[in-house]
């Protein structure tokens, strides 16, 4: 089974019993709760700043170490170097897309965007602020990660008023 069948096959999973297999992996894999912990914080916070941070924070830790490493180490030979790199940028933008997904699905329209606004500030700010090399190979990645959360949202109906909020965190320069 390849990592993405086993991702669909998680997702699938009621909210009662993915939260208890959080919590078996969290008591089997302690050096985990940190990262668990700093990750739902926000979330539970609301807190579109804080989302915005950590998102910043994620990303910026991104290495061409670390893409080097997945591209030499692919199971079908290495791949291109570039590639790798848009993967681990989507790869580390995963759980807060996910988290924004699942609160569109629940109707939690107030959640749904603040999270989204957490992301679209996030990638904002790593476009804008961060002075990794790792940035310049994926210079694309937070305009179509932006797009995209902002398209989630959408799913929801937000009001117009809503919609311009948002609407007004794409710099007129962005792609």
């Amino acid at each position: 089974m390849n990592k993405r069948e086993m991702f669909s096959f998680i997702k699938k999973l009621s909210p009662e019993d993915g939260f208890q297999i959080l919590l078996d992996l969290l008591v089997d894999r302690p050096e985990l709760l940190k990262q668990a912990y700093f990750m739902a914080k926000p979330v539970a916070d609301g807190d579109e700043e804080k989302i915005a941070d950590d998102v910043f924070q994620r990303l910026d830790m991104l290495t061409y170490d670390e893409a080097e490493n997945k591209a030499a180490g692919a199971k079908y030979g290495p791949y291109d170097l570039g590639d790798a790199c848009e993967e681990l940028f989507q790869e580390t933008m995963e759980p807060f897309m996910d988290e924004l997904i699942d609160r569109v699905k629940k109707g939690k329209a107030k959640e749904a965007k603040t999270f989204c606004i957490g992301i679209i500030k996030g990638l904002l700010k790593y476009s804008d602020e961060s002075v990794s090399d790792f940035q310049n190979a994926v210079v694309d990645c937070p305009w179509d990660i932006a797009r995209d959360a902002q398209s989630e949202w959408l799913k929801i109906k937000p009001n117009a008023k809503d919609v311009k909020e948002v609407d007004k965190l794409f710099p007129k320069d962005w792609p």
